[in-house]
């Protein structure tokens, strides 16, 4: 099946959704093969410029053109790019897709954190589309009213791999891995390591592309920089604990937490309602360096045997976040065209 792949920033890493799609579109089977229609247009440009800007409304009103060369239609959205004059551009797409029997899927990341003239753009589209795809219940539950076939899949990591079972020496690796700024209690992490690892016989692993200075000040903590994938799955997976110092908590937006999951880690950190009882977590009550400190002691009382049971079902959540789990939900559904939901 020949499609068309509408998303702005098509593969470019400062965008979350344009790195979204070309990660999941890019594990789509031999069964699928795609045209990608995108523009770019950074964070960075002034609102002005980002409202004016008709770059990914010209390529909708492009695929319109060249519709009957695809059997299907896919849309992330919202884009980085921001003008409503992508309402009109959509809806003649959505009218010449019904004329030609093409389905057309939207797929939207976000609703309730957009502005209300947003939240009217995207209501617009869910309402003429075949199907919509979305990150979340919540998410599900908001755009349902206006479209019953809504297909809930998560946001991947871009990070994973084939985790292996854990060794007994990964009872004492930690991992942390992310950059290092004010939405993370870095300093009081590395304080309650300190207090905690004093005989050194633990590692700590921060794999991190922010600069760092004074690191070897503390006892078994290395620095890796600007490592590639690959090496940050392989010290995941290899770590047994994964440290998670993230204000004000960690919930499902976090790719580093998912990472850990697909790596099999123990996470640690302060996690939102509804994680902060998997049985896969340690959590924390806040990130003082006290805390950090209780927290860590309270890893080591966990034995091998149930450290392994909790790595299992940290695995079995990733799973959900493993971008080729993603990508099979979205090709079965285009492959099916009418599935029910």
């Amino acid at each position: 099946m020949h499609i068309a792949i509408i998303a702005n920033n098509y593969g470019e890493n400062y965008d979350g959704i344009g790195a979204f799609s070309k990660v999941v579109t890019s594990l789509f089977t031999d069964k699928v093969t795609f045209d990608v229609f995108t523009s770019k247009c950074n964070e960075k440009e002034s609102k002005v410029k980002r409202i004016t800007t008709l770059g990914m409304t010209r390529l909708i009103i492009m695929c319109t053109k060249r519709i009957s060369d695809y059997k299907a239609i896919l849309l992330e959205y919202p884009f980085v790019e921001w003008n409503p004059l992508i309402i009109f551009a959509f809806s003649r797409l959505a009218k010449e897709a019904k004329l030609k029997n093409i389905k057309l899927y939207l797929s939207i990341h976000e609703y309730a954190r957009v502005n209300k003239l947003r939240q009217m753009v995207i209501r617009s589209l869910v309402r003429k589309s075949d199907l919509v795809f979305v990150s979340n219940t919540q998410m599900k539950h908001d755009l349902q009213p206006i479209n019953s076939r809504i297909v809930l899949r998560g946001i991947p990591t871009n990070i994973y791999g084939e985790a292996t079972k854990k060794s007994v020496d990964s009872l004492r690796k930690y991992v942390f891995f992310g950059l290092i700024n004010g939405t993370k209690a870095f300093e009081e992490m590395l304080e309650g390591w300190d207090r905690f690892n004093t005989d050194g016989t633990n590692i700590l692993y921060v794999l991190s592309s922010s600069n760092l200075t004074g690191i070897e000040r503390h006892k078994e903590v290395i620095y890796i920089k600007n490592a590639d994938n690959s090496t940050i799955f392989k010290y995941m997976n290899g770590s047994m604990f994964s440290l998670l110092p993230i204000k004000p908590l960690i919930d499902e937006k976090n790719a580093t937490f998912k990472t850990g999951a697909i790596a099999g880690c123990i996470c640690i950190g302060k996690f939102c309602d509804s994680y902060k009882n998997e049985d896969f977590i340690l959590n924390m009550q806040n990130y003082t360096s006290e805390d950090f400190y209780r927290v860590l002691c309270d890893s080591k009382k966990i034995e091998y045997k149930k450290a392994c049971e909790m790595s299992e079902k940290s695995l079995l959540f990733g799973e959900a976040f493993n971008p080729r789990h993603i990508a099979r939900i979205i090709e079965n559904v285009i492959l099916e065209g009418n599935v029910i939901v």
